[in-house]
């Protein structure tokens, strides 16, 4: 596994170097002609203590940069008097996960999607989910062109669940690493970050805007009948990715940007759902056919940004406001 450099030794090496000066200018003042006051010594510099972050890698230069998440436990869904509360949201249920995973600092960009699609010659699929006074497919859309401007840093969106299990396959055939998409329970796991409140940051929506890109004060002449946060984060449509506030795992834009796909077959409850936060793929009551993306997006008000939410759509559907971030198990 390459990881990245801790500032550790850095950090030593300056304060080695401070105190060097500091002895080498006292010697000089001792050895100054007798009647001389000696010249001042030099503050003395410590280098500041190294902070604790996660250790992240890359497994190519245009790969997705990952972050090493612990393993620990969540309670995940939402209570019964929630405000807002979705289907699918409860019973609230303690999970564990119970080793550290790798989790994309980032949602995956259009420049790596190119990349990927360049390589593999994959066709793009004609028709995405859009939004023009009502919503409906444009035949004439995808990701290249979903309707609105986008960078290549911006996230991918008008992707598949099927189009993002075959970016992953591909990425884990190129670097020899495994790579797939989270599960509902990892997502809500990293995303809420160790908080057990409606967002990351706490209770109260009017700070959506610090932390991701989300319908905001200034979506609502463009979406009149969306529910919107009371703040504004300065982007209509996509904003470029990790422009947000990090949560406590060092993870960009887990709220708004773009809805985010998870493995887990739609279920309309998480009364069984598995306490190990591997993917619930039997239907067991529930519907293979559609997933569950995540996360909300740039269009989403605080129903659906909440750590709670959880949407469901077909795996072949395609849309302006979802795309997806990868995972990936790291070894024993």
């Amino acid at each position: 596994m390459k990881s990245n450099c801790w500032p550790r030794t850095e950090a030593a090496l300056a304060g080695l170097v401070a105190v060097c000066a500091l002895l080498s200018a006292v010697a000089a003042a001792a050895a100054a002609t007798p009647g001389t006051p000696p010249a001042p010594a030099p503050a003395l510099a410590l280098a500041p203590a190294a902070v604790a972050a996660p250790r992240s890698f890359r497994d190519c230069p245009t790969c997705p940069e990952m972050v090493e998440v612990p393993a620990g436990e969540v309670t995940i869904g939402s209570s019964a008097d929630t405000v807002d509360r979705g289907a699918g949201e409860g019973p609230r249920r303690r999970v564990r996960l119970a080793r550290p995973i790798a989790v994309a600092r980032f949602e995956v960009t259009r420049a790596q999607w190119q990349e990927f699609v360049t390589a593999t010659a994959r066709p793009t699929a004609a028709g995405c989910q859009y939004y023009d006074g009502h919503y409906g497919y444009v035949l004439e859309h995808d990701w290249r062109t979903p309707g609105f401007a986008q960078r290549p840093d911006h996230p991918v969106v008008c992707v598949s669940l099927l189009d993002a299990e075959a970016y992953a396959a591909w990425l884990g055939t190129r670097t020899g690493r495994r790579y797939r998409l989270p599960s509902s329970v990892e997502f809500e796991y990293f995303n809420r970050a160790g908080a057990d409140t409606a967002w990351f940051w706490g209770n109260d929506s009017t700070r959506a805007c610090e932390h991701g890109n989300v319908g905001d004060d200034g979506l609502k002449p463009h979406y009149p009948k969306q529910q919107v946060h009371n703040c504004r984060d300065d982007y209509l449509h996509t904003a470029p990715v990790g422009r947000f506030r990090p949560n406590a795992f060092g993870l960009h834009d887990t709220v708004g940007n773009v809805f985010e796909w998870t493995l887990d077959c739609w279920h309309p409850g998480f009364d069984r759902a598995p306490a190990d936060g591997t993917p619930w793929l039997e239907a067991d009551g529930g519907d293979c056919a559609q997933r569950t993306p995540r996360g909300g997006s740039w269009v989403s008000g605080p129903n659906w940004t909440r750590a709670a939410a959880q949407s469901r759509d077909p795996v072949d559907y395609r849309s302006f406001l979802l795309g997806f971030r990868l995972v990936a198990d790291l070894p024993r």
